[in-house]
């Protein structure tokens, strides 16, 4: 992909992130079928190669500080569209287990050719809704590691997350420009469901408009009644009460 190899330079000088040569070619090999596939099956509305590189592949990278230090880990990532960030982190960090979890078939299908294209191991694909998922005894607080990019509005991206996050791990959450104010409004249902905020991390990449990183603690079991059925979340969100 033209101009990719600009995301090394772009990784170790905002981020302070080394890209081996290994991982490079893996992460320019991604770059490649993504916006091949995208083409055919609209994965994804970002189709510009320098969105792409920026958009999807240094903004996962941005996560990588957020979690620095932490190994031997269960991570799964909800609602990964066509992989972002779940599959730039385990491309990365290659110890990781990873699980990529989407909705959209075509999605799924697309990562699970994606992992067999680049010899991946320990990473799990599967087709489901976040809502079902939370409440399987083989993913309720099992992870170690809960990410989510622009998922959903925060009381929504709090009710699908928390229950799969173990107690003591960790929320990864990408926010947009609106971050401060919505964590400033969620103290209550955050409890309400187990969590805490450890921090809100600015995240300043060249172009882009302002983002952030929310690192939410899990610290006590969420209610078995969370999440709620499927389409209730986004239909009716939690208050902060």
């Amino acid at each position: 992909m033209k101009d990719f190899s600009q995301l090394i330079d772009e990784a170790k000088e905002i981020f302070d992130i080394h890209i081996s040569d290994s991982n490079f070619q893996l992460l320019e090999a991604f770059a490649d079928y993504f916006a091949e596939s995208n083409e055919k099956y609209n994965l994804s509305g970002i189709k510009d190669v320098s969105d792409i590189r920026k958009k999807l592949f240094l903004d996962s990278i941005s996560c990588l500080p957020v979690i620095k230090g932490l190994e031997n880990i269960k991570a799964i990532d909800v609602g990964t569209g066509a992989g972002f960030p779940g599959m730039v982190i385990k491309i990365l960090l290659r110890d990781i287990n990873f699980t990529l979890v989407d909705s959209v078939g075509k999605k799924t299908i697309f990562l699970e050719e994606t992992a067999t294209l680049l010899g991946l191991n320990g990473l799990n694909v599967i087709k489901e809704r976040a809502e079902t998922l939370g409440h399987d005894p083989d993913h309720r607080e099992r992870y170690d590691l809960v990410f989510a990019r622009a998922l959903a509005k925060m009381p929504v991206m709090l009710e699908y997350l928390l229950p799969l996050t173990a107690i003591g791990g960790y929320v990864i959450a990408q926010r947009g420009s609106e971050t401060r104010q919505e964590v400033a409004n969620i103290d209550k249902l955050i409890d309400r469901l187990g969590g805490e905020v450890e921090e809100v991390v600015p995240v300043e990449i060249p172009g882009l408009t302002e983002r952030y990183i929310v690192k939410i603690r899990k610290v006590g079991q969420t209610p078995d009644k969370y999440p709620r059925r499927v389409g209730v979340p986004k239909k009716n969100p939690l208050q902060n009460i």
